[in-house]
């Protein structure tokens, strides 16, 4: 019964993110200031703050109690504390191509960012996947802002698909999305060290009372830290489905409601690449031969037949809608888009673009084809 109840808690919360980003979509609000996010951000500042507290009260044992020993090796533990927990910088992945090595690329990915009203990222990294992402490290030294972008599915996307893919992850630098960067997601790192923090790192059989006193307060705190955690990634979820709408809604505006529907569509067949890719051997390599593994698991996915794509559209719509993850379902997302006007696409790659795409990370592309294919070559 528990379960049956949260369950029409998440519909129902999942329902209210969708009708009201239809509602922003249409009046044109997308950095609207939703109750949600307001409170995720309020606590994220009590979260943020802690750090420092805990840095000032060790500054204050050290000064105002000095010479006290004992005071002084509290605040100095409470120094090393405070400076554990600051919020760390990011470190980007390594590696990516520039601009100067797919020139063509980020043309049209400079023309989809001036309609958005954004600029394009510093990055492309290409991935041996099924997705791509937008990636802007926290707190980074200028703007280190990189597109994923998975090669099994680039391959299965037409031109004008691809166009609505770098669309919607160009749409996640002017749609707020707080799973990529700001204060809730430094927020949530430093509640991690928190928990990291306040778990033993011991175990003794025989303890005394100040240790089991001790153990006692951590565990209260742990819960503390474990509850705020829980509120705020719940908070954080809801914000980023909100935005994953706003950026379906945005790569519609740029490449066509058309194609994003057809984009949407091909990944309700995500769950079928594991089936092609489990038949993959050391023996793949020499069965290839010239085509390279992302283009083949590709065209085994356009191949998908009609009615088991059919199957897995109507698996697609059974899905419940839910808060525990940064995306809703695919088939929502599919009906949100069909909700809005029509519109024709103000983007598009031509032929010789994606073949000249294809052309300059040729050397990129076969190295994650090499990295792809030697793990069942180790198998």
């Amino acid at each position: 019964m528990i379960q049956t109840r949260l369950q029409r808690l998440h519909e129902s919360i999942g329902a209210r993110i969708f009708e009201s980003s239809l509602r922003d979509v249409a009046t044109g609000n997308l950095s609207r200031q939703t109750g949600s996010l307001i409170l995720a951000r309020a606590i994220s500042v009590f979260v943020l703050a802690t750090p420092f507290l805990v840095l000032a009260f060790g500054v204050a044992l050290v000064l105002f109690r000095f010479p006290n020993i004992v005071t002084i090796v509290i605040g100095a533990i409470l120094l090393l504390l405070g400076w554990y927990l600051l919020p760390r910088r990011h470190r980007p992945e390594r590696g990516g191509l520039k601009r100067k090595n797919v020139p063509t690329l980020f043309g049209v990915l400079d023309e989809i960012a001036v309609e958005l009203g954004t600029t394009s990222p510093k990055l492309i990294r290409l991935t041996g996947d099924y997705n791509a992402y937008l990636d802007e490290p926290m707190l980074a030294r200028g703007d280190q802002s990189a597109i994923g972008i998975g090669l099994i599915l680039w391959e299965a996307l037409d031109n004008e698909e691809r166009v609505a893919l770098l669309a919607h992850e160009i749409a996640h630098r002017v749609n707020g999305d707080p799973a990529r960067k700001g204060l809730i997601a430094m927020a949530l790192d430093v509640l991690q060290v928190w928990n990291d923090a306040l778990t033993p790192i011991y175990d003794y059989a025989d303890e005394g009372l100040g240790d089991l006193i001790g153990r006692a307060i951590m565990a209260v705190g742990r819960s503390m830290v474990q509850w705020l955690y829980a509120i705020l990634i719940r908070l954080q979820f809801i914000e980023s489905q909100r935005a994953e709408y706003l950026a379906d809604a945005l790569g519609a505006k740029v490449a066509g409601k058309a194609a994003m529907l057809r984009l949407l569509e091909q990944l309700t067949i995500a769950d079928t690449l594991d089936e092609h890719v489990s038949g993959y051997s050391s023996l793949t390599r020499s069965r290839l031969g010239e085509k390279s593994a992302f283009r083949d698991l590709a065209e085994r996915l356009r191949a998908t037949p009609q009615d088991r794509r059919a199957q897995l559209a109507d698996a697609a719509r059974a899905t419940l809608l839910t808060v525990d993850a940064t995306h809703p379902p695919t088939a929502y997302r599919i009906a949100f888009i069909e909700a809005l006007p029509d519109g024709d696409a103000v983007v598009a790659m031509t032929v010789e673009q994606g073949e000249a795409i294809s052309g300059e990370w040729a050397k990129a592309a076969t190295r994650q084809n090499d990295r792809f294919l030697s793990q069942f070559e180790r198998q």
